[in-house]
């Protein structure tokens, strides 16, 4: 059954990577928005009807929801559309950022929005199709909680705006890549400090896909310590590199193409600010953006306040979760390439089809250490270096947080200044949900390797482009140190 566009209105673009695109309207009966998601030929930029969605879909519920809790999951169908619908939705990724139309018919109009923008080409449509299929899920900037009167509360709260973090928090976890001779020539083991996702981003600014190397180190985030978590965050905020985008009730207000920077931000949610009114608070010159960092933090971490002295992250917790699945990978990008050459190209064609995935189940792929599956258990794994975090977040007052709490566990308190209490709290309730969940073939290893090789090479030749991503003491560690140094002296 086709989906009939005539029900929806406020059609926008969300975001598109090499893989898919997306789009969002909102129902006009229930004011529920929803995005679909088609998926792209990954050689042309342009979409493809031979829809990949139901093997995705497959994917998802097969290999991926099991690795995580429910409530970290969007729920998604698979749907389908009339070639000229879709062929209309296509035309969005075209249009400005943040521009809504009211109308399905408006991008009927030929004048103003020309076929030739579409992304999907009707004269090269295949003969005999007549569909085409996409994912459809809720629009992960809106909150909505399992229950009618809960989400009625929500939608009556007009206490604050909804603000969305969308974060790519890349491989938590630091690697050793073994021996040098995994890389260049055969010789001795290596120290090399440097996570990933550091050096692949270096690569990336020296070829001048970014103006300036960013701050931000995935092991910063995932550490547990709520000081690096925090400058993690803040470094986003501060250049996000493609790994954060910011929203204020659906609309982009942050990004790699529109930086703001933190001032920016802070004006851009200035109407926040009033709730800044305790006199602490205005001493300290506590802003906003910090207030959402803070929450930030904790959320990730799975805790529900940030006076708890003992900051760590929990088991149930978004950010563990994550770090469990990364680590199905036991190889890493240097051993994957070896192991990939080890194959005949009849072999390597198997990794290729992505249709192989509808043949696999999460045990087989974990619970073997062949060489096929030590292949499978990374391609699974970069799903998860991949992904994207969709975390949405609202203030309310105490008494919606004394209902909400009937409804949702998904609130946390955080006070703006931990160290005179007692301030006035703010009470956030929230969503996080993990998004962008493909599944990965050999291309993406072969280009991560040949990209990070880069990387080491511009490192190996000025060690002072960035500094190490291991450090021999935590933050906490190092505090004490400190402390203990100046009680010596």
């Amino acid at each position: 059954m086709n989906v009939d566009l005539s029900e929806y209105e406020s059609f926008c673009y969300r975001g598109e990577g090499r893989a898919n695109y997306v789009v969002s309207a909102k129902h006009k009966v229930t004011d529920i928005r929803i995005v679909w998601r088609f998926s792209k030929n990954k050689t042309t930029g342009l979409t493809n009807f031979n829809s990949i969605s139901k093997i995705v879909y497959h994917y998802m519920d097969k290999l991926i929801s099991p690795l995580f809790n429910e409530k970290y999951l969007v729920k998604c169908k698979v749907v389908s559309f009339a070639m000229t619908d879709a062929h209309l939705l296509s035309k969005l990724p075209a249009l400005p950022v943040n521009l809504f139309i009211n109308n399905i018919e408006e991008l009927r109009n030929e004048d103003k929005y020309p076929s030739d923008i579409a992304l999907l080409k009707l004269h090269f449509a295949p003969h005999g199709v007549t569909n085409i299929f996409a994912l459809e899920m809720l629009d992960a900037t809106e909150i909505q909680v399992n229950d009618l009167y809960a989400n009625r509360i929500l939608q009556k709260s007009c206490y604050s705006p909804t603000i969305t973090f969308e974060i790519k928090p890349k491989q938590g976890f630091y690697q050793n890549h073994f021996n040098k001779c995994n890389i260049e020539e055969e010789g001795n083991s290596i120290y090399f400090p440097y996570c990933n996702n550091c050096v692949l981003q270096l690569e990336k600014w020296k070829s001048q896909a970014f103006a300036k190397m960013y701050d931000f180190c995935p092991l910063d985030l995932y550490s547990g310590d709520k000081i690096r978590m925090d400058k993690a965050i803040q470094s986003l905020i501060a250049d996000p590199h493609r790994n954060m985008r910011i929203f204020k009730d659906g609309i982009e207000i942050h990004s790699n193409e529109g930086q703001v920077g933190k001032e920016g931000l802070e004006e851009c949610i200035g109407e926040l600010s009033k709730y800044l009114n305790n006199e602490t608070c205005m001493s300290e010159n506590i802003k906003i953006v910090d207030v959402l960092v803070d929450a930030l933090s904790c959320i990730l971490a799975g805790l529900d306040t940030n006076i708890n002295s003992n900051f760590s992250i929990k088991p149930t917790s978004i950010i563990n979760q994550l770090l469990v699945g990364q680590k199905i990978d036991k190889i890493g990008l240097v051993e994957g390439i070896k192991l990939l050459g080890q194959f005949s190209l009849k072999e390597r064609s198997t990794f290729d089809d992505i249709y192989q995935w509808t043949k696999k189940d999460l045990s087989s792929i974990i619970n073997s250490n062949s060489s096929e599956n030590k292949l499978w258990q990374y391609l699974l794994a970069a799903t998860l270096k991949d992904c994207s975090l969709m975390i949405s977040m609202k203030i309310i007052d105490r008494t919606t947080k004394d209902l909400l709490s009937k409804y949702t566990d998904n609130i946390v308190t955080i006070y703006p200044n931990t160290f005179q209490k007692p301030s006035t709290p703010f009470y956030f309730t929230y969503s996080v949900k993990v998004v962008d969940l493909d599944p990965k073939s050999p291309k993406n290893l072969i280009n991560s390797y040949a990209r990070f090789i880069e990387g080491i090479n511009l490192l190996q030749m000025n060690p002072s482009l960035r500094i190490p991503c291991l450090n021999s003491l935590t933050t906490k560690e190092k505090l004490k140190e400190n402390q203990r140094k100046l009680s010596n002296d």
